[in-house]
């Protein structure tokens, strides 16, 4: 039955007889309605506008009211107890003291007001008999005409407690009446436009459980399940009143089927109807406990808007992600003031609510048989704002290919276009948003000329916004892939190594292929060169797989590959020190993006993408690639005359493996000056060993001494690394001291000091003395 909270709390209600009012519950939680939270501002700005602008519209004439939904409950002891309501009721209290305070008139009304009770704290329930009747003329004077805030007048009174400012519903019950102040203090509604019944323009719908038979606690569990229901329907009349206003309401035309066939309808008449049945049920299905299906519409109109929203204009999406970060939840009315409820937003969020839903067999084994429900659809229903650039771009591509083959999606060419989108979109490096914008319309423009055939469009014109390397791959792999039943089973299966995620340029190179294409074209080459390139991209897999497996590099107990690869040039980058690659899976520094560069040979990573191709050149798939590395090793050692720190790092394995992050450090002008092989990023002094002390050890090692004898460390007196203790007793063995550069400084206990140049000396001199 429709009435208005002061016919119940003044008991002139036709639905039910509460003589002492309205008592909220002890099993109610505390006031929120009044929180300081980001979604609390929110709710409670919009909750009174709302209310502000009814009332206003209604004394106009203009409208018919506000309806504020149901309210449940039941009546004991002549009280009417909200199950459910609370909040509202609440508010609604707040706002007729208010008016009733800002016309001067609390006693006039103070017999019906003291019928609003609170039982969940003692503390709440004395706060609103202070606020009835303990208010003055004073109070009245310092806020609307010295214009002090309520909250301080409210706080200075001598009847106000200071442990008060730790009961959360008294502090949200002061936050609300300031908010109140500011939304009604400036115009001309009164208390009697909420007193009368045929001039109040603020109803609801009262339903008094006793009356259908329902106990309390089983009406709880209703509401536990049903408190879902509750912000969905919110949320679906927020958005169907936003649709049904706007200009493109009867812009597109959907239909609903009925008994007599589909009929078209409006825009707001399709979202209210399907919202209301397959799209909830949808989202029922997919409810979690820590993400209810209403936040989860919510996240995923967040995630299409912003999607839609770049490409619009990247100030407004910038703003937009910044603005939506540091709210506490997702809400209707963030998403309204950030620019986000827009035409292409909303009909893409339609959409795509259909395409989730929808029964076409090829969209249902897509979703079935592959990852992209998984990996981007579901992330997006909990991450609408901080979804990376990767997922957004997936999402974006593929829901935009279903739009475009809506009438009929072909499944394996929806396979073909997301292995290419992956492909693209996995290898692209996403900087700014500026990036993504990008790809998003190169998406666009590649759909908008699609015929049908994807290998046939993206080879006649490749896809824009996207890594150049990649896009190239794509463009030599798809030729390939048209050559043979074999060349596309060859290639498809090298894509799947999981190192690479995709990104076989390097192989490409290796193998002649990539040359091939950039001087003459894969469409002129004959068929025995096809063949060729066929065995030797064949080869070059398996020598490939045979050094990375799905997680890098494979572990090679001496370091192999790293000093092969060496003895083709120095491969290091600079970062923080100089780095000879692991596998990390940083975008800069790892193996997969020198593996990347052997296509453009780019300046920064120039000699090692060659050393790369070099090695790879000298390498052949029918014999061990441990022994072919070692052989590579042998014959550099053999010819090389110069004793550079890099023959040093290529002869003794020790080196490398003692750099555990593969991290070494050169000091001083001359690249050889001080060189140290770190456990870090950063060099420690005091642990942290100077190359050549690993090479005396690795050759006392080779010579039967026991180095775990040797006690290594930093001398203060030589300012060097190196070693300080051999079987218990004290000696000095350094080499590159700045007391003595490119020398071995020997100092034992009671013994003079004297430098050495010669390593083998500096052996004999371990052995003769410490064996």
């Amino acid at each position: 039955m429709k009435t208005t909270f002061w016919n119940i709390l003044s008991n002139t209600s036709e639905a039910i007889s509460v003589p002492n009012g309205i008592l909220i519950p002890k099993i109610q939680r505390d006031y929120a309605q009044g929180r300081k939270t980001t979604r609390a501002i929110e709710i409670r700005n919009e909750f009174l506008k709302n209310i502000k602008d009814a009332v206003i519209e209604f004394k106009n004439g203009s409208s018919k009211g506000l309806d504020l939904d149901f309210v449940y409950g039941t009546s004991e002891l002549g009280s009417f107890i909200p199950l459910d309501g609370q909040q509202r009721l609440t508010t609604l209290f707040l706002i007729h003291w208010y008016l009733a305070f800002k016309e001067n008139k609390l006693s006039d009304y103070l017999s019906v007001f003291s019928k609003f009770h609170y039982e969940t704290r003692p503390s709440s329930n004395e706060f609103l008999k202070c606020l009835c009747n303990k208010i003055s003329k004073k109070d009245f004077d310092d806020i609307f005409n010295e214009n002090q805030s309520i909250e301080e007048v409210i706080k200075n009174e001598n009847w106000y407690y200071a442990a008060w400012n730790y009961d959360n519903t008294i502090q949200a019950m002061i936050t609300m009446l300031a908010s109140i102040h500011t939304e009604f203090s400036g115009n001309d509604i009164r208390i009697n436009d909420f007193i009368f019944s045929d001039q109040c323009a603020i109803t609801f719908n009262f339903l008094q459980l006793d009356t259908f038979g329902l106990s309390d606690s089983l009406y709880i569990k209703m509401n536990a399940r049903g408190k879902q229901l509750t912000s969905f329907e919110n949320l679906k009349a927020q958005l169907a009143k936003l649709i049904k206003e706007s200009d493109f309401n009867t812009h597109y035309y959907y239909h609903l089927k009925t008994l007599t066939g589909a009929r078209p309808v409006d825009v707001e008449t399709y979202f209210v109807t399907q919202v209301d049945t397959v799209w909830s049920d949808y989202f029922w299905t997919n409810r979690d406990e820590n993400n209810h299906f209403d936040d989860k519409l919510l996240n995923l109109l967040t995630f299409v808007s912003l999607n839609e929203l770049i490409i619009k204009d990247v100030a407004l999406y910038n703003t937009a992600t910044k603005n939506l970060e540091i709210v506490d939840s997702i809400s209707y009315y963030a998403l309204n003031k950030n620019e986000l409820l827009f035409e292409n937003g909303l009909i893409s969020y339609i959409n795509i609510l259909d395409i989730l839903c929808s029964k076409d067999k090829s969209i249902i084994k897509f979703f079935e048989q592959t990852n992209f429900v998984k990996d981007y659809v579901k992330p997006s229903f909990d991450e609408g704002v901080g979804a990376n650039y990767e997922r957004r771009v997936m999402f974006y591509g593929i829901f935009k290919f279903l739009f475009k083959n809506n009438d009929h999606v072909n499944y394996d060419e929806l396979l073909r276009w997301m292995k290419l989108l992956q492909n693209l979109t996995v290898n692209t490096i996403y900087d700014s948003s500026e990036d993504l914008k990008t790809s998003l319309n190169g998406i666009n423009e590649f759909l908008y000329d699609y015929s049908g055939n994807l290998y046939s469009d993206y080879i006649g014109k490749s896809m824009k916004g996207f890594d150049s390397v990649q896009t190239k791959e794509e463009f030599v792999k798809l030729q390939m892939k048209l050559k043979s039943p074999e060349w596309f089973e060859l290639i498809e299966s090298i894509e799947t190594h999981g190192f690479l995620k995709g990104q076989i340029s390097s192989l490409l190179v290796f193998s002649g292929i990539m040359q091939v294409s950039d001087n003459i074209g894969l469409s002129a080459i004959s068929d025995d060169e096809l063949i060729r390139l066929y065995e030797k991209l064949k080869a070059t897999s398996k020598v490939f797989n045979s050094i990375f497996n799905e997680e890098g590099l494979k572990r090679f107990e001496q370091e192999e590959f790293r000093r092969a690869l060496l003895t083709f040039g120095d491969y290091s980058i600079y970062s923080t020190n100089w780095f000879f690659y692991n596998d990390s899976n940083h975008r800069d520094l790892s193996w997969r993006r020198l593996l990347k560069e052997t296509v453009n040979l780019g300046q920064t990573y120039k000699t090692g993408a060659s050393a790369l191709i070099n090695l790879f050149d000298k390498l052949i798939s029918e014999t061990s690639i441990k022994e072919q590395l070692q052989e590579v090793i042998k014959i550099y050692l053999k010819n090389e005359t110069a004793r550079d720190w890099k023959y040093y790092f290529i002869k003794y394995p020790l080196l490398f493996l003692s750099s555990k992050r593969h991290y070494v450090k050169f000091f001083g002008s001359n690249e050889d000056e001080f060189i140290y092989c770190l456990n870090k990023t950063k060099y420690n002094f005091a642990g942290d060993y100077d190359f050549m002390s690993l090479v005396l050890k690795s050759e006392l090692n080779k010579k039967g001494f026991d180095t775990a004898s040797i006690q290594f460390g930093f001398s203060t007196k030589y300012n060097q690394f190196g070693i300080i203790k051999i079987k218990g007793k004290s000696i000095k063995i350094v080499y590159n001291s700045p007391l003595s550069r490119h020398n071995f400084i020997i100092k034992s206990h009671g013994t003079e000091e004297y430098r050495e140049k010669s390593l083998q000396k500096v052996i004999t001199y371990i052995i003769d003395n410490y064996s």
